[in-house]
Parts: structure tokens; sequence; C-alpha cells
């Protein structure tokens, strides 16, 4: 019963954050590039990922991804020359950890991009869930994708 009661506690507090972020994406929309808004209105419609990567900031142990930080393959991956460098990607079986993983990385990443006065950084993410049909699709990632850059990163969209 206990477990029961803290489930539907879970949920409601999720569909709370569901109305407030459905408030801040209205205040947000005004704050970002218009070259973001062409790009928007230009691609078809793909599901908001923004749900997916807030339930799992609010999910994730403190400094339990901080272990990909320290491995030598994230050092090499970021001294290679940016046209060298290759898509990251994390890939395991289900139930491994990977989409905290990815919030993680992309934290990570998002930090480097705010710091880039050039604007070379450029920060997507997408999370891939064989259940979801808005999540399931490869062109729903990229269209995503695509959006979240060009509401980002202004100097990407004049190129």
């Amino acid at each position: 019963m206990e477990n029961i009661k803290g489930d539907i506690a879970k949920l409601l507090k999720l569909f709370g954050g569901q109305k407030q972020q459905e408030k801040a994406q209205e205040k947000d929309q005004a704050k970002k590039p218009p070259s973001g808004n062409k790009v928007l209105n230009f691609m078809p419609v793909a599901y908001n990922d923004d749900q997916e990567y807030k339930s799992l900031e609010e999910t994730i142990l403190t400094d339990s991804c901080g272990w990909i930080f320290a491995e030598l393959e994230w050092e090499e991956w970021l001294k290679l020359p940016e046209a060298k460098r290759p898509i990251l990607a994390l890939t395991s079986g289900p139930g491994t950890g990977k989409s905290h993983m990815a919030a993680a990385v992309h934290d990570k990443l998002a930090q480097r991009a705010k710091e880039d006065d050039i604007g070379h950084t450029c920060v997507g993410h997408f999370y891939f869930h064989e259940q979801e049909d808005s999540y399931n699709y490869f062109l729903y990632g990229v269209i995503t994708i695509i959006i979240q850059i060009a509401e980002t990163n202004n100097i990407a969209c004049k190129k």
C-alpha cells in the first residue's frame, strides 16, 4: 500500500510538472532566436522531448554518471578536432542507465556550448524508446535535434 501511495505521489508530481512546463515553454519561446522559429515552422511536427529530459534529471542519482568523464575514451573524444569528432552515441542493453548517462553527457556538453563564444559547439539530445511511437523513429530524433540546435545556436542557423 505504501508503494502505491508513493507511485501516485510521483505521478501527480509529474503531471503537475507538465502543466508548469507548458507555461514555461510559452515564456521560453519568446526568448529563442528568430532563426529557431523559422526552422520550427519549416519542420514536420515531432514530439517535444523536454519532458523526458526533465524526468531523467529528477530521477538521476547524484554523482552516478561522473565516472564517464574520467574515462580515457571521453578525454580522447574531446581532444579530437571538431571536424573529425564523430557523433557520441551511448549503447547498451535495456535498463542499464543509458538515458541517465545521456542526460549527464548532454549537461556537460551544454555547459561547453554556453562557454563557446564562437558558436561552434552545438548540443542536442533525443531519447529513443521502443514502447512509444513518438520516441522510436529515427526521423523524429533528427527533427528534434535540428530544432534544439536552431533554438539554442543562432550562429549555426546562419551558416
